[in-house]
């Protein structure tokens, strides 16, 4: 078996990031096989999970990290910071006076053009790329 299709130990992944954060480096888990791995409460911020199950980083925003994956009841998610919902969901909070942050009147302001773009960005997404949803709706649908 190639060393590169090996499934990763708890301890290689901690060398490979030890060794990258020494150098001051991003540590690069690249065609890593983490099957298996339990990854629950692990910061994935900025990672690029797009060919593990359609999930499309989106970027860091003043309200937070963001991506948008699709789910396997046949929507698609978008998350922002704390925020997780549709951008149906996101553009009526964008839309309110009631946001998640609790930030002032004035950084909402400043915040909506951004946010909105966002929107419109993961709706894009989410039309040129069905077959992704689909693919995640077949795979682990009515679980």
């Amino acid at each position: 078996m190639s060393d590169r299709l090996k499934a990763l130990t708890r301890t290689d992944v901690i060398r490979i990031i030890a060794e990258a954060r020494a150098k001051g480096l991003t540590p690069d888990l690249s065609w890593a096989n983490l099957s298996g791995a339990n990854l629950s409460g692990a910061d994935l911020s900025g990672a690029n999970l797009h060919d593990v199950a359609g999930v499309f980083g989106l970027g860091w925003t003043p309200s937070g990290w963001t991506d948008l994956r699709p789910l396997p009841n046949g929507t698609w998610q978008i998350t922002v910071g704390c925020f997780k919902g549709s951008t149906d969901e996101l553009r009526a909070v964008i839309a309110g006076d009631d946001w998640p942050s609790e930030c002032d009147e004035g950084e909402r302001n400043r915040r909506r053009p951004i946010l909105m773009g966002l929107a419109d960005y993961a709706d894009a997404l989410a039309a040129y790329h069905p077959h992704l949803l689909d693919a995640v709706v077949q795979k682990w649908g009515d679980q």
